[in-house]
């Protein structure tokens, strides 16, 4: 954190509370200014479908710091009855940092929003399974195909 560069890390925890708990404790003890740095915690857990152990998201969570105190938004749920994620909060304050860095509308917000989830989509339909930079990858060249009205 506070490199500035994209740092991505994993902690074991059940959730987000118990995350924060294990990061400004011993024996980690993360300052609380320092969580100024981080903007998302994705919660995984296995779950089980008709008797077979899977992976999944069970939320996507904007982390900030507020007058001292660290606090977090959820974004995204996870519906284990559908297998799909809802929206929970309109309001992003990751989204809105982004926007305003590139000039962006919310109309451009939501049209990148949408291209992220269709390449994610296809690259799960196509069960492709790279990581980070190829998703990167992935969304650069859909980004050139829609500039020049391929799509």
């Amino acid at each position: 954190m506070n490199t500035g560069h994209t740092t991505f890390s994993t902690l074991h925890a059940g959730g987000v509370k118990e995350a924060v708990n294990r990061l400004t404790h011993d024996p980690i003890n993360v300052p609380t200014a320092m969580f100024g740095a981080l903007d998302l915690m994705v919660i995984q857990s296995l779950q089980y479908v008709e008797g077979r152990g899977i992976r999944r998201c069970l939320s996507l969570n904007e982390v900030y710091v507020e007058e001292g105190v660290i606090g977090w938004n959820p974004l995204f749920v996870w519906d284990p009855h559908t297998d799909t994620f809802q929206r929970t909060d309109t309001s992003s304050r990751v989204l809105d940092r982004i926007a305003y860095s590139h000039g962006w509308s919310e109309e451009d917000i939501q049209k990148n929003l949408h291209m992220r989830a269709k390449t994610l989509r296809n690259m799960t339909q196509e069960q492709i399974r790279g990581g980070v930079g190829e998703v990167g990858a992935r969304i650069h060249e859909l980004r050139k195909s829609l500039l020049h009205g391929s799509e």
